[in-house]
């Protein structure tokens, strides 16, 4: 599953065999926009992959379907199960470069969802206008982190 859309579809068609109920024996496109506030249309949207939300919406989406919020964002790691790095350090900033084994991981899954969400809004920029330019630079640097991350 190659886009957000993708998995966030998945996730939501899958959510019964994970015991998520939603009002009928499936879980809905409406009972996902209930969670975050949304008009039903705004997921479709996101999973034809025409529209964004913000990773708040998109944890609170993978909280109520039981699956791992790195795996929704990023398509990395198992789609249940796992440590969920975004749930537990949403609103904390790192101050250093940890050097436990578990924190340098969750750095490295951090940073490999930046990249991922960096080059996912590349490919759906606006190519007729210069506002890639941003984007690359954060690609590239994040790139670059993941590779001293990982030498470490």
């Amino acid at each position: 599953m190659e886009t957000i859309g993708d998995r966030l579809r998945h996730a939501r068609l899958t959510a019964p065999s994970r015991g998520v109920a939603g009002r009928l024996d499936r879980v809905t496109q409406n009972d996902l926009a209930q969670i975050i506030g949304v008009q039903r249309q705004a997921i479709v949207r996101i999973e034809k992959g025409n529209n964004n939300t913000s990773s708040k919406n998109l944890v609170a989406l993978a909280e109520f379907l039981k699956v791992n919020s790195v795996w929704l964002i990023s398509g990395q790691g198992e789609m249940e199960g796992g440590s969920d790095v975004l749930a537990k350090e949403q609103g904390q900033q790192a101050a250093s470069i940890p050097t436990s084994n578990d924190a340098q991981e969750d750095i490295i899954s951090q940073v490999s969802i930046i990249h991922a969400l960096t080059k996912q809004i590349l490919e759906n920029a606006d190519k007729s206008r210069n506002n890639q330019r941003p984007f690359q630079s954060l690609a590239l640097a994040a790139s670059e982190y993941l590779s001293l991350l990982k030498e470490k």
